[in-house]
């Protein structure tokens, strides 16, 4: 009975600590992370010194903001006459349990914090956007027969949709969308040069409505500088992580002369080189999906805002994928080109004033990468890529798919009904720029949010 009394906890901790172990080989990477977190104890006495610091003396550098949206989406997406939404499916809807019903409608709660603090030459930025679903979005409630309980009488199951309720909403999207520091290396006069680190959005940095969705995980030169009697230039050079399981970076320059010669003319020029010379993560060598290097030519016309009794603008740009290949996905042609045109309409800074923002879009299947496509896109509920089907020696054009290939209007309003409260209203409506690659495509969204910002 000693025994057992003395013998039985050693021996459930030594399980334990086994299972411990055991469970630690398969999370390797995890571990190392957390040991990565333990600072140096120079840096954890520096951060902390800053913590001990009253908000009152911080109140002149810290600046905190945020807004609170409630969103409605509709969406209506057709492929070669194929309904994606409202009563589809997302998987091939052959059989009635292949896959979860995609809704036409869309509704969405979310909270943006915006952090910024800036003393001396140096700056930190943060965003933080808690964007949550409500409703019932889990495809699990959508589970098979094989995957539901028992009843009660043991001899045959009941699917959650035929038996089950799950409550309403989601919470677990939590998303840090901005976190980087800066420091001014000079300012002289007229001139600046800074360098800044961390994470943003490629569309925080440089300038397109159809390109630059991805994020900016990496490294930021800045230079800004006025010439006398011409314009304010400036340069913008960004290198980033986009793989770094295969060591793959990629880069973009962009710049640009604003208000030339007092004109009210601006133009830009950027460049972006996803491409990956070697082996990706799956060991495939030069694979398509990263040929692109994307130049971009954009232009700006500033109306005085005399003539049309408000502040407007139309801009406009043309794009092309410089290393977009001849395949059979896109009929063994290069469909590298992408071009928009639009104007904006008023502004907005207070209650009762309103914008409108009205633009046309036209970019072939090859232009942008499928990850970094903005602007209208095609929808693309089903997640399909350009080059996902087929090996490249038997692909089918028919069957290739993605987020780029399309063309289509924009038309955008914002009116604020307070200083703090505004309503954004959109309306998308895009088809296919080749109906070749892909299929015909009928695809439009409804937006309606509120917008309380402080």
């Amino acid at each position: 009975m000693k025994l057992f009394k003395y013998w039985l906890p050693t021996v459930m901790v030594a399980v334990t600590l086994s299972a411990s172990v055991s469970a630690s080989s398969y999370k390797r990477g995890e571990v190392n992370d957390e040991l990565d977190e333990r600072d140096y104890e120079a840096v954890t006495e520096f951060v902390n010194s800053k913590r001990t610091i009253p908000l009152q003396e911080k109140a002149c550098n810290l600046s905190l903001a945020g807004d609170i949206r409630a969103e409605w989406h509709h969406y209506v997406e057709k492929v070669n006459g194929e309904k994606r939404r409202g009563h589809a499916r997302l998987g091939d809807g052959t059989t009635a349990t292949n896959g979860t019903r995609a809704g036409s409608n869309d509704f969405d709660v979310e909270l943006n914090l915006h952090i910024d603090y800036k003393c001396d030459r140096s700056w930190g930025v943060a965003h933080i956007e808690f964007d949550n679903d409500m409703g019932i979005t889990d495809p699990k409630y959508c589970a098979t027969q094989a995957d539901a309980a028992p009843t009660l009488a043991g001899t045959s199951y009941q699917t959650f949709c035929d038996r089950c309720a799950h409550g309403s909403g989601t919470c677990d999207c939590l998303c840090l969308r901005k976190a980087y520091l800066g420091y001014n290396v000079c300012a002289d006069g007229c001139s600046r040069f800074d360098i800044e680190i961390g994470r943003r959005r490629l569309y925080d940095v440089f300038d397109s409505r159809v390109q630059f969705q991805s994020f900016f995980d990496g490294t930021l030169l800045r230079y800004a500088t006025q010439l006398d009697c011409c314009a304010d230039a400036y340069v913008n050079v960004g290198l980033f992580v986009v793989d770094s399981h295969a060591h793959h970076l990629g880069w973009a320059i962009e710049g640009g002369l604003l208000n030339i010669c007092d004109s009210g003319f601006d133009v830009k020029y950027s460049y972006i080189d996803w491409e990956k010379n070697g082996d990706n993560r799956c060991f495939e060598r030069h694979a398509l999906g990263t040929q692109y290097q994307v130049h971009q030519f954009t232009g700006y016309y500033h109306f005085c805002p005399e003539v049309l009794c408000m502040p407007a603008k139309a801009y406009g740009a043309v794009l092309w994928n410089a290393d977009a290949p001849r395949t059979l996905y896109t009929n063994n042609k290069r469909e590298n080109l992408g071009w928009y045109i639009g104007a904006i309409f008023g502004e907005v800074c207070c209650e009762g004033d309103w914008s409108v923002d009205i633009n046309y879009q036209y970019v072939e299947a090859q232009a942008v990468p499928d990850h970094d496509v903005s602007g209208n896109g095609r929808g693309n509920i089903r997640n399909e890529c350009l080059y996902m089907l087929g090996a490249p020696a038997t692909a089918v054009a028919a069957t290739a798919r993605g987020n780029a290939n399309f063309q289509g209007w924009r038309v955008e309003g914002l009116y604020a009904l307070t200083d703090n409260l505004s309503l954004d209203a959109s309306f998308v409506y895009s088809r296919a720029a080749d109906k070749g690659i892909g299929g015909s495509l009928n695809y439009s969204k409804w937006k309606l949010a509120a917008i309380y910002a402080f």
